[in-house]
């Protein structure tokens, strides 16, 4: 999984008063193909500091240095969550949508059209009457399994310290988290009397989540984190050492305080979600599981989805069914994940093309941050835009075992960090298009190439048999979510046919509950990585020969990141002879 602390996924920000408004009228003087390239090319750079405020919390993690770019740093804060943050944002998108529809998109350069046709899918508005409920829907705040209530140790563990503002903007965080949580609460009562809150269950869920992070209580990654990082900075050693003081402090009262309020609130809240909800049992519900099938995979026909969802599951039935002699293990003969990062930056080399050299370190997530993570195995956070080849952010949440060996990969090399060092030093891909999180191309692609990675292990066959069978696995969870959310149906009957048990045995009842309570989270990583490697047989088709894989790699790097239906439409030009 890629996390971005942009607040969450890509939530458009209203305008900055700092940032003079761009102005068209480049366009009205019957430009060249030139000038018009070079006036897209500015108002690239520009939007980005109209969508991502320097007062975000992800503008710490997203720009080291962006006095280069003329952004003086101000304090920062907790995102905020209302329909008027929400209405603010709608209003900026269809500004840049209008503002890109300004450029003659024929007259841009080839690299600039692809920019053009990914900002057009972005930036394109939505039907008004699903702007409030996929605001609620998609904004599941207290969540068990997609909340924001990890995102606490994720923000000051990897918060940069680099002088003294930044020092301040993290006590600020910390001063102000009791604010940050009542807000969480205020929202999820406003979620509740709209009817898009968490049912009971869920909420239990999350209360003994919280639990866990009380009980263990320990902060003390933390503290060595906010020292280590303070102690490379220029300050005065007297500042530093009052600064660590009132760290070490404040830094265990504040994180307890928050989420005792965050446990307590939600015990005390009135609860109106029914138990065993559905988004087929909410307003305009069906309508949002439609939205994210489209965003994720490019199908606008649901029922063509399905489709291929059920093909899907027939060709990993066979799959699975025609392995022999599975080998016993391990995976891979080593024993720390780093090992693993290593041994796969150099299998690679044939099949992927070559980007520069990074200093990495998977780290194993602490005890407190673990607890909050839910199913989440891995994740990597995204490098500063302005500094790609610089501090890479790895964590894997539990301790390390062989199986471990594809997860790993998904989110180092072939994966994510990789992906992402290709677009920033290879692409050279726009800083507004890297912010977007196009999920379907991000988490399709580490998927893809996490079953592609099972050939780098020291036992091949195993680590394709396991990760067949885990995505058989998955494939019949996406289409149970499907009858649940989008059919009304029991999608118990799904998972109990599969693994052969009753539907209400407790073999499957977990599967089920994470499936009714995340809508659609499989789909991204299963469904998206199935269509980029189905893609290579149509460029294999398209050329009229089999392309190499370090050929069909290349190219899907090349155009990325992108929806996955314009990634089909640019790669197979590509090879279209």
């Amino acid at each position: 999984m890629q996390q971005s602390l942009s607040n969450r996924s890509f939530d458009m920000k209203k305008i900055l008063t700092l940032i003079f408004c761009f102005l068209l009228a480049v366009t009205l003087f019957g430009c060249t193909s030139t000038d018009e390239s070079e006036a897209f090319r500015i108002w690239l750079d520009e939007i980005v500091f109209r969508v991502l405020e320097p007062g975000d919390i992800g503008f710490n993690q997203l720009y080291l240095d962006a006095e280069t770019k003329g952004v003086e740093k101000v304090r920062v804060s907790w995102p905020e969550y209302s329909l008027e943050e929400n209405r603010r944002s709608i209003d900026l998108s269809d500004q840049l949508y209008e503002e890109l529809h300004a450029f003659e998109r024929e007259r841009l350069n080839e690299d600039l059209k692809e920019s053009y046709d990914v900002l057009d899918w972005a930036f394109e508005p939505i039907a008004e009457e699903y702007e409030e409920p996929f605001y609620y829907l998609s904004n599941n705040v207290l969540g068990a399994y997609t909340g924001n209530l990890s995102d606490i140790f994720i923000t000051f563990y990897y918060f940069n310290i680099n002088d003294r503002q930044d020092v301040e903007n993290y006590i600020y965080l910390l001063d102000t988290l009791d604010e940050y949580g009542e807000e969480l609460l205020a929202f999820e009562r406003e979620r509740q009397n709209k009817g898009y809150g968490m049912p009971p269950e869920e909420v239990a869920i999350t209360i003994n989540n919280i639990d866990s992070v009380l009980i263990n209580g320990d902060y003390t990654f933390l503290k060595d984190s906010f020292i280590d990082k303070i102690g490379a900075t220029d300050l005065e050693d007297s500042a530093k050492k009052a600064y660590i003081t009132q760290i070490s402090t404040d830094i265990d009262e504040k994180i307890d305080d928050f989420y005792t309020q965050i446990r307590d609130g939600l015990q005390q809240m009135d609860i109106k979600q029914v138990t065993g909800v559905t988004l087929y049992d909410m307003p305009y519900g069906k309508e949002y599981y439609e939205a994210l099938i489209r965003e994720y995979t490019g199908f606008d026909d649901p029922e063509a989805y399905l489709n291929y969802v059920e093909s899907l599951i027939d060709t990993y039935a066979i799959r699975i069914a025609d392995y022999d002699d599975i080998p016993e293990g391990p995976i891979f003969d080593g024993n720390d994940p780093n090992a693993v990062i290593d041994h796969i930056k150099d299998a690679m080399k044939d099949d992927f093309p070559e980007i520069e050299d990074v200093d990495y370190e998977m780290i194993v997530a602490p005890d407190a941050m673990a607890d909050l993570l839910g199913a989440t195995s891995a994740f990597y956070v995204l490098a500063a835009l302005d500094d790609p080849l610089g501090d890479q952010k790895l964590t894997l949440v539990g301790d390390y075992s062989d199986s471990d060996f594809l997860t790993i990969a998904h989110e180092s090399y072939p994966g994510h960090m990789y992906q992402n060092i290709y677009d920033a030093t290879i692409n050279k891909t726009p800083d507004i298009i890297r912010i977007l999180n196009i999920a379907g191309y991000t988490e399709g692609y580490a998927n893809y190439v996490e079953e592609y990675s099972a050939g780098y292990a020291d036992e091949p066959v195993l680590a394709s048999y396991e990760k067949d069978l885990n995505t058989y696995l998955t494939l019949n969870c996406i289409l149970s979510d499907y009858k649940m959310h989008y059919s009304g149906e029991d999608g118990r009957d799904v998972l109990a046919q599969m693994i052969g048990v009753g539907k209400d045995s407790e073999v499957i009842s977990p599967l089920i509950r994470q499936l009714q309570l995340s809508p659609g989270i499989f789909i991204k990583y299963y469904i998206s990585g199935a269509m980029i490697k189905d893609l290579h047989q149509k460029v294999n088709e398209a050329a009229g020969k089999t392309i190499s894989d370090l050929d069909f790699h290349t190219a899907i790097l090349a155009h990325g990141p992108m929806p996955i239906n314009l990634l089909y439409t640019y790669v197979l030009n590509d090879f279209s002879y």
